[in-house]
């Protein structure tokens, strides 16, 4: 018998940095001005996921995004469906708690109106703890700024610290599930 070391278990999280990131952004910035966010109550974000009869407007992401979905379907070697979609702003003071999507998937988090010297992106709870001395162990990205796009597995835990910045921060989201399992 031979002594070796494996890993039992990892979390992927892939980072793309969107193309021609300026004209996307001026895209989705106008599809934003379409889409009415307000606050839900159980959290301290606006957005518009709650919203009843919400127009449905995934076919302008794919639009906009077509390349960047690309990519990660062949990265994951998987086509996916939407399962929900929505912008999320955060004003000074406001965040979003620890939370997951579901048991399936994967979700996404775009970076749209973001400021890296002043804001903080998505933070993400590991499944399990520190196996030396049991705390809570945190992911926090690197690298992210506006145009970052980073997908995760849904199930993992996140949140996103209160935001200090006079600035807003702006993000689109969304879940998609895979279809070809």
């Amino acid at each position: 018998m031979s002594d070796y070391q494996e890993s039992i278990f990892s979390v992927p999280l892939f980072h793309y940095e969107v193309r021609d990131w300026e004209v996307k952004k001026k895209k989705l910035k106008d599809l934003y001005s379409r889409v009415s966010v307000n606050k839900d109550l159980s959290y301290t974000v606006l957005t518009d996921y709650f919203r009843e009869g919400k127009e449905c407007y995934w076919e302008d992401i794919v639009d906009i995004l077509k390349e960047e979905l690309g990519l990660f379907s062949q990265a994951t070697n998987m086509s996916y469906a939407p399962n929900g979609h929505w912008f999320e702003l955060a004003k000074k003071g406001m965040h979003h708690e620890i939370h997951n999507h579901g048991a399936v998937g994967y979700s996404c988090v775009l970076y749209i109106d973001y400021d890296e010297d002043e804001h903080t992106p998505t933070r993400f709870l590991s499944p399990f703890n520190n196996f030396f001395v049991g705390c809570q162990l945190v992911h926090t990205p690197t690298q992210i700024k506006s145009g970052s796009m980073i997908f995760f597995p849904s199930v993992i835990h996140h949140y996103t610290s209160p935001c200090t910045s006079d600035k807003e921060r702006l993000i689109l989201s969304f879940n998609l599930h895979p279809i070809n399992v």
